[in-house]
């Protein structure tokens, strides 16, 4: 393995397999809850996740593939949830972000563009800072397809309004600024979960 970061009660880090090559894997501690978050290269060998960088609950790093070379990355922990967060140097050369730091409401990183060369970028991080769930998919709270303005994390505002489909159920712990909920409306959080309200 190789980056390794610990978020809430996940630790992130750089596994290889065989079939997958170098990517981003995350454990919960248990050899079933040690899983590969997403195949980031998969037209290529490996996407070798490097600078792993955890700001409030989303996770940040450099990751590579054959179409946009070495580029930044987020991961929210889930699939879907894992995103190209910019192209700096577009098609398939690399602008090798490193160096993230967060300060404010922003995290800052030394990275090379094709216009700018090596200097110091910047991306607003903390814009999510209400959400409302639709239950669009399931009752899972972790699933972005059911948050109007993607999963809450630390900062988030979270709004379950009265009829919807279906109601979450919260089943790791989870961490979040604001909760209300409408009348009507309702959250499960599972048996040894903890929800914990910063506000």
């Amino acid at each position: 393995s190789g980056s390794l970061v610990a978020k809430v009660n996940t630790l992130y880090f750089t596994g290889n397999t065989v079939l997958t090559g170098s990517e981003l894997f995350k454990s919960d501690g248990t050899a079933q809850g040690t899983v590969i978050v997403k195949d980031i290269a998969t037209t290529s060998l490996s996407s070798q996740p490097v600078n792993l960088t955890v700001v409030d609950q989303m996770l940040y790093f450099n990751a590579g593939t054959g179409a946009e070379g070495r580029e930044l990355w987020r991961s929210d922990g889930t699939n879907a949830g894992t995103v190209l967060v910019a192209d700096l140097r577009p098609g398939t050369a690399s602008s090798s972000p490193k160096e993230l730091v967060r300060a404010g409401n922003y995290l800052y990183f030394i990275a090379n563009s094709a216009q700018y060369g090596e200097e110091v970028f910047k991306i607003l991080i903390s814009a999510n800072s209400e959400t409302q769930w639709t239950g669009n998919i399931s009752t899972n709270w972790h699933d972005a397809g059911n948050w109007s303005n993607g999963i809450p994390n630390t900062n988030s505002e979270v709004i379950i309004p009265s009829g919807r489909p279906r109601y979450p159920v919260i089943t790791i712990n989870t961490v979040i600024k604001k909760l209300t909920i409408s009348s009507g409306a309702s959250v499960e959080v599972a048996t040894s979960v903890q929800l914990t309200l910063t506000n």
